[in-house]
């Protein structure tokens, strides 16, 4: 198989760290937050459905490396970086490999992610997040 996300990303933005599905992470500092095109899921109610189901690589138009988000994330005063966007589990080489660069810069990395991922892959993709927390809803009825 081959990540044709790699190394791109489908947007960029800075946000308030409170706007992630996370309770008392580093409140006040800003995040940048970024993702790619493709997910896992096929949530009608997704506010990204037209990123996270695109099969178009125009999609994904912004270079992206780990050293370029990790240099933004300093030069922006950001804490943090949020794989978020589309579920990160579905370019996982990518986010750990921007996990270990950031690490060097004490950047945090969090996952928006709703976890739909087999335990062996699940450890290692955890391993490297800092926070992790869902934008999904238990839709359970529960």
């Amino acid at each position: 198989m081959v990540l044709y996300s790699y190394g791109r990303s489908s947007g960029f933005c800075i946000h308030p760290i409170e706007m992630k599905p996370l309770n008392h992470f580093l409140p006040g500092r800003p995040v940048l937050s970024f993702g790619a095109a493709g997910c896992n899921l096929s949530c009608t109610f997704c506010q990204n459905r037209d990123i996270s189901k695109s099969r178009q690589m125009n999609t994904l138009a912004s270079q992206a490396t780990a050293q370029i988000l990790t240099d933004t994330s300093v030069t922006t005063g950001c804490g943090s970086i949020a794989y978020t966007y589309n579920d990160p589990v579905i370019f996982m080489e990518y986010v750990i490999d921007i996990a270990k660069a950031r690490r060097e810069q004490n950047i945090n990395s969090v996952a928006v992610s709703a976890g739909y991922i087999l335990a062996e892959p699940r450890t290692e993709f955890f391993s490297h997040m800092d926070a992790a927390g869902t934008g999904y809803p238990d839709l359970s009825g529960k």
